[in-house]
């Protein structure tokens, strides 16, 4: 009996990457319970901070795509699977509305390195930006730039 040819046009997201994953000979160094507690975590750190006040965060996609910098951590990450890394630019500036502007520095470096040490996810710390590995390789491209 022949096996099933696979109908691409019918797989689901998740089936596309994980094709993709397994044609580029990726390694998973992250699960969906450590993301999800990733993202939680972020929530909570973010709780009762105005929308100016998170951090930025980028990704690149296991298909080559690396995304611009964005701020919507409940509504725009993508699912995360689908990461092959994650930068967060922990230091963030926030100017208030007045002439002249004050400007107040958040730094949130040590709360995010506590959390990814709890939580168990691979990562690397620039003088920018945190790189939390989703694969290996661990690819450095646009690392702290």
């Amino acid at each position: 009996m022949t096996p099933k040819s696979t109908d691409k046009a019918s797989e689901t997201p998740r089936a596309k990457i994980k094709r993709t994953i397994e044609r580029r000979g990726l390694s998973g160094l992250a699960n969906d319970t450590k993301w999800r507690e990733f993202k939680m975590g972020m929530l909570t750190l973010l709780e009762g901070r105005g929308f100016g006040e998170w951090p930025a965060y980028r990704f690149k996609s296991v298909d080559g795509q690396t995304f611009n910098w964005d701020v919507h951590w409940k509504y725009h990450l993508p699912p995360m699977i689908e990461v092959e890394w994650l930068d967060i630019a922990y230091r963030q500036e926030v100017r208030d509305q007045r002439l002249p502007p004050n400007t107040t520095i958040l730094d949130y470096g040590q709360d995010i390195i506590d959390l990814l040490q709890r939580i168990g996810l691979e990562f690397e710390v620039g003088k920018k930006h945190v790189r939390i590995f989703g694969y290996a390789p661990r690819r450095r491209n646009l690392f702290d730039e």
